[in-house]
């Protein structure tokens, strides 16, 4: 099995566009370093939708 990549994230999000382009490439699920020192689960984001999905209007 191999490892989940760590990823630090930046509390000032001074590259959050970067920061979301480095978890799509390292996969689905990714480690996240949060300030602190916490180590947590996130999913990566994604530009794809969920088939028949739509909009939520309000």
């Amino acid at each position: 099995m191999s490892e989940v990549p760590l990823i630090a994230l930046d509390p000032l999000a001074a590259d959050h566009h970067g920061e979301a382009a480095r978890m799509r490439r390292a996969g689905t699920v990714v480690r996240v370093l949060l300030p602190g020192g916490v180590v947590g689960g996130e999913r990566s984001p994604s530009t794809r939708r969920w088939p028949n999905s739509s909009p939520i209007r309000g």
